[in-house]
C-alpha cells in the first residue's frame, strides 16, 4: 500500500537537520578566509552537516552501546546546533552579522533588470553554478519512488531498517543465503544513519513502514549528488579558472551514467562515494595550494567520510 509523502516537507528537514548547522559551522570555521566565496562557504557547510549528523549516534552506538531511537535522532541534530553555535561564539561570527545585512539590504534595493550583467565575474560563476546545481537536484528528484527498477535499494535500505526497528546493526544477521555464505548489513553507516534520522524527523517517530523509508530516503542520493558538483567545480577553480570549474560541474550533471546513479531513490552507496571522495580531493588539493591547516582539517573529514 502507497502511503502520502511530501518531498518539500523532507527537504525542509533535511535543510534544518544538517545543511543549516553545518553551514554555521563552516562561516565559523572559516570566517577570515577572503580567498573563497560565501558562496563556496555555503556549500562547503552543507557538506560538513550531511557528513558529521549521522556520525552522532553511529559514535553513540560504536563507543557508548547506545541503540538508536526516535529520541536520540532529535538529540543528535541537537548537538550539532550545539557544536555550530558554539563555534559560532568562539569565532565571534555574529560581529559580522550587521555589515553583511546592510551589504545584503543595499545590494537587493538596487536590483535592476541590467543587475545581473553588472554583477563582478565571480557573483555571476555562482549564480551559474547555482542554477546548474538546482536543475540537476530537481531532475534528480522527480524520479523518486518508493518502488524503484532494481534489488539494490531494498538491499541498502535494510540498514536503515535495522537501525529504525532494532536500533543497531547486528554483527550477523544471517540473510541472503545463510549459512553457506555469510552476507550481512553492517557497512555505510554514514548513509544508513542519514536515512533513520530523516525517517524519524519526517515521520514523528512513528511505526516502521517500508514504503515511506524507501521514500524518505529518496533524498539522499539527490543531495550527495548536488553536493559532488559543487566539489567539482571547487576542484577544478582551485588550479585553474573558476569557469572551467563550473563548466565541470555543468558536465557532471547531466552525464547520462551521473543522472542514473544519482537519482532519487538509487540509495546505493555510490552516490555518497562519488560525494566523500570529491569532497575529500577538492579540500586536499586547496590544502596543499594554500598551506591551510583548515582545509587539512576538511580533508581529514572527508577521508572519514569516504571510510563511513
Amino acid at each position: 500500500m502507497f502511503v502520502a509523502f511530501d518531498p518539500a516537507v523532507m527537504i525542509f528537514w533535511t535543510f534544518i537537520s544538517c545543511l543549516i548547522p553545518g553551514a554555521i559551522l563552516s562561516f565559523s570555521i572559516l570566517r577570515k578566509e577572503e580567498k573563497i566565496s560565501t558562496f563556496d562557504k555555503t556549500f562547503i557547510g552543507f557538506a560538513l552537516g550531511f557528513v558529521l549528523l549521522p556520525l552522532i549516534p553511529f559514535f553513540a552506538y560504536f563507543f557508548a552501546g547506545i541503540k538508536y531511537t526516535s529520541d536520540l535522532a532529535n538529540i543528535s541534530v541537537i548537538i550539532l546546533y550545539v557544536l555550530a553555535i558554539a563555534a559560532a561564539f568562539i569565532s565571534k561570527i555574529h560581529e559580522d552579522i550587521p555589515s553583511a545585512s546592510n551589504s545584503l539590504i543595499s545590494r537587493i534595493s538596487k536590483l535592476n533588470l541590467n543587475s545581473l550583467s553588472s554583477m563582478s565575474r565571480a557573483n555571476q560563476l555562482s549564480i551559474i553554478l547555482l542554477v546548474v546545481i538546482v536543475l540537476s537536484f530537481l531532475v534528480r528528484l522527480s524520479l523518486y519512488s518508493p518502488v524503484f527498477h532494481e534489488l539494490d535499494p531494498y538491499y541498502y535500505l535494510y540498514i536503515a531498517k535495522q537501525i529504525i526497528v532494532d536500533g543497531y546493526n547486528p554483527l550477523n544477521d544471517k540473510t541472503a543465503w545463510f549459512p553457506e555464505v555469510e552476507v550481512n548489513h553492517r557497512n555505510i553507516p554514514s548513509v544508513a544513519y542519514t536515512e533513520a534520522i530523516w525517517y524519524f524527523l519526517y515521520t514523528g517517530g512513528s511505526s516502521y513502514n517500508n514504503l515511506l523509508l524507501a521514500d524518505t530516503s529518496a533524498l539522499y542520493p539527490t543531495l550527495a549528488g548536488s553536493l559532488m558538483l559543487f566539489f567539482i567545480y571547487f576542484l577544478v577553480a582551485t588550479y585553474s579558472k573558476r569557469e572551467w570549474g563550473v563548466l565541470a560541474a555543468a558536465l557532471a550533471a547531466f552525464a547520462p551514467v551521473l543522472v542514473q546513479k544519482l537519482s532519487a531513490s538509487e540509495t546505493e552507496a555510490t552516490a555518497y562515494n562519488f560525494f566523500a571522495i570529491s569532497f575529500l580531493f577538492a579540500m586536499y588539493a586547496f590544502a596543499l595550494k594554500f598551506k591551510d591547516l583548515r582545509f587539512a582539517g576538511l580533508a581529514a573529514l572527508a577521508l572519514a567520510a569516504v571510510a563511513f
